[in-house]
Order: structure tokens, then C-alpha cells, then sequence
């Protein structure tokens, strides 16, 4: 009998198990001794603790290429999820969050964490790229078979890891490659599919979109398809009955 193995495309364009597809800083620059804020003190700080002077906050420089984390004077007024503008010291956004792009075009606050415990009912699975030291935000928490679950615009739910390497569904850039077509992250593909690489015995079809399906309840595969979740592994154990098409 043949053995089929199954590896979920669990990273993420917002870097590791989440990076965007525009850089996840913003677009703005580093400050440097002309253009920082009165008051602002360069240097590392924790931007979870919030460890800076009173009436600062820990927050992120724009600059891609050198990011760093430092204490400037002010809050910002965009929670959670709001619209956002990187400027060339900081953000906009309130303490305690970092203004990340979605595309091209969005881009919101989200809370910086180290584990999903710091994002509430949310996921800790965003990565930071290219700073001092690993940095991580939250993600809304979703469902990969609810196209509703995700409220920012142009994010769709996929499966991916937290900042523990734990799968999780959560939502992200939507990707714009559709069934059957080659994936070689989860949110390259649309709203809806998983990116799997099926293997047969040792043959392997490579990393595919393949349509999310739950595989306890109704079957929405087509009459040529079937609903797996294969044996309960490779990341879709304990993702509410979450599977794929085959």
C-alpha cells in the first residue's frame, strides 16, 4: 500500500510564519540626529515591555535595511488594527504597536508580542524582519474555512505557525495563485486554499494550492475529490476539522 505524506506551506509572507510582500516596517526611514522627535533616545528597547523613560514608548524605526527599536516622547492615536502611516522617525500608531503593511496600499497598527498570550484572543505570528533581534506582532486569529473571520482589507486566513512554531490559522496578505497552481508559501495562494505538498510514497507533486475543505462535515471537494486531513497530521491536527482536497 502506498503511503501518502503531507507538508502544510506554513510560512508566511509577513515574514517566517508571517512577513508582507511590501517590507512588514513601512516604508519611512531611520531616524538619525536631524529628524528624530524632541525627546527621543536611539538605542534598543523592549517594545513588548514598554521599558522606556516615562511618557515615552519602545517603538520601530522605517528604515528596512537597518531597523532598530528605540524610545521617542508620545503615543500615537491608531489602535489595533486601524489604518496607519509610517512617517520618517516612527508611526502613528498607540504605544505597544507598529505600523506593518498588508500591500502595497494597507497598512495597520498590530501589537507587538512574543507568544499568542500577548495578543489576546489573536496570534503572536508576524516576524519582523531585518532588525537588531527577532521581533514579532500579532495576526488576527481566524478561520480558513470562514472567508468572513478576517476583517483587515486584503487579508485572507491561512494556516501558518506562531512565534512558537505551533500551526495556527491566521489571517494575512492574500495571495493570487489558485487551485492546482504552485505555491511555495501558505499566502501565496487565494483566499480559501492550502499550500501542501502531497507525496506519494517518495514522489512528491511539490508544494500546490489545493482547496481547504472540512473533512468531519459536509464535502464541498468535487465529485473527483475527496476531503483529508491525512490521518490528523502535518499541522492540520487540531484546526477544527480543517482539511484539504485530493
Amino acid at each position: 500500500m502506498l503511503v501518502r505524506a503531507v507538508t502544510i506551506g506554513c510560512l508566511i509572507a509577513m515574514a517566517g510564519c508571517g512577513d508582507d510582500s511590501v517590507p512588514a516596517n513601512g516604508d519611512g526611514h531611520m531616524p538619525d540626529s536631524s529628524t528624530m522627535n524632541d525627546g527621543a533616545s536611539p538605542g534598543a528597547c523592549d517594545p513588548v515591555v514598554q521599558d522606556c523613560p516615562t511618557g515615552q514608548r519602545c517603538t520601530l524605526n522605517h528604515d528596512p535595511i537597518k531597523n532598530t527599536t528605540f524610545c521617542e516622547m508620545g503615543n500615537g492615536s491608531a489602535g489595533e488594527f486601524m489604518s496607519c502611516m509610517p512617517s520618517q522617525t516612527s508611526d502613528d500608531c498607540l504605544r505597544g504597536t507598529v505600523c506593518l503593511g498588508v500591500n502595497a496600499t494597507v497598512r495597520v497598527c498590530r501589537k507587538f508580542c512574543n507568544t499568542d498570550g500577548d495578543c489576546g484572543p489573536n496570534v503572536c505570528g508576524i516576524i519582523i524582519g531585518n532588525t537588531n533581534g527577532p521581533l514579532h506582532a500579532c495576526a488576527q486569529s481566524c478561520q480558513v474555512l470562514t472567508p468572513t473571520s478576517c476583517t483587515v482589507q486584503g487579508e485572507a486566513c491561512y494556516l501558518g505557525l506562531n512565534a512558537s512554531n505551533q500551526p495556527t490559522q491566521q489571517c494575512n496578505t492574500t495571495g493570487t495563485r489558485t487551485e492546482g497552481q504552485s505555491c511555495a508559501i501558505a499566502n501565496d495562494c487565494v483566499a480559501g486554499l492550502l499550500c501542501i505538498d502531497s507525496r506519494v510514497a517518495d514522489a512528491s507533486s511539490g508544494f500546490l494550492c489545493h482547496k481547504a475543505c472540512h473533512y468531519t462535515g459536509t464535502n464541498p471537494c468535487t465529485p473527483s475529490a475527496d476531503c483529508t486531513n491525512n490521518g490528523n497530521c502535518c499541522g492540520l491536527n487540531g484546526q477544527n476539522g480543517l482539511g484539504y482536497c485530493e
